[in-house]
């Protein structure tokens, strides 16, 4: 099947209208490269490119945001709770479907003569491709978790902008505070200076500024 094809496939899989009106158009650039291919404006492409991926974030971060702060409901309110679930993986096979069409259109435009978009793909930050709030999300509906340190599972984990993640012991043995007499929370935030990249992607910095979706299932209080 087509890519185009499978795309709109897909699409017609997703119910919130924000996040469907929000997948980017892989057939604008189609007929972009049909009428342009001669005279290809780099500048333009990115800035066009630039655009459609931040309305795409900003669609997916208020959606994304609106699920985490909703609290599971109990009792006689399985539906809702299903509901919910529902808007969960719909927020994943979103982020499944822009990060793929984002890759389809870069090479796309670099094999008919647009430089170094697969260099943009790749050094892409927008949140449905990678952020710690997606990945916290990815946590919540997996059954199991296994630090890729260690490769123990815990019950605690660090998860960095970047979203990869570590069980908090690896954190707190990697930035050597594991020691000091301070709650797990203040641990990681001393030692966040000292984590200077990702021992994964060696993204530099993958830990800003903490918020309450950086610990999986939640902020441990010991």
């Amino acid at each position: 099947m087509k890519f185009a094809k499978q795309l709109l496939s897909l699409r017609n899989h997703l119910c919130l209208e924000g996040l469907k009106d929000s997948v980017l158009p892989y057939k604008y650039w189609k007929k972009y490269i049909k009428y342009h291919k001669n005279d290809m404006n780099p500048d333009e492409i990115v800035n066009t490119l630039e655009k459609q991926c931040k309305d795409a974030e900003e669609n997916f971060v208020k959606e994304l945001s609106h699920t985490l702060k909703k609290k599971p409901l109990i009792g006689c309110c399985k539906i809702d709770n299903k509901i919910q679930q529902d808007i969960s993986h719909e927020l994943i096979l979103f982020s499944d479907i822009n990060r793929t069409a984002l890759y389809k259109i870069c090479k796309k435009l670099q094999k008919n003569g647009a430089p170094n978009l697969m260099n943009y793909y790749s050094k892409a930050s927008f949140k449905f491709i990678q952020s710690h709030e997606l990945m916290y999300l990815k946590m919540k509906i997996e059954s199991q978790h296994e630090c890729p340190i260690c490769m123990e599972e815990a019950n605690s984990y660090i998860i960095m902008d970047c979203s990869h993640y570590m069980c908090l012991t690896c954190m707190l043995k990697m930035t050597n505070t594991e020691k000091l007499n301070a709650t797990p929370y203040n641990k990681v935030s001393i030692g966040i200076h000292k984590f200077e990249s990702c021992p994964f992607c060696r993204r530099k910095h993958p830990l800003k500024q903490l918020d309450k979706y950086h610990f999986y299932p939640s902020i441990p209080k010991s």
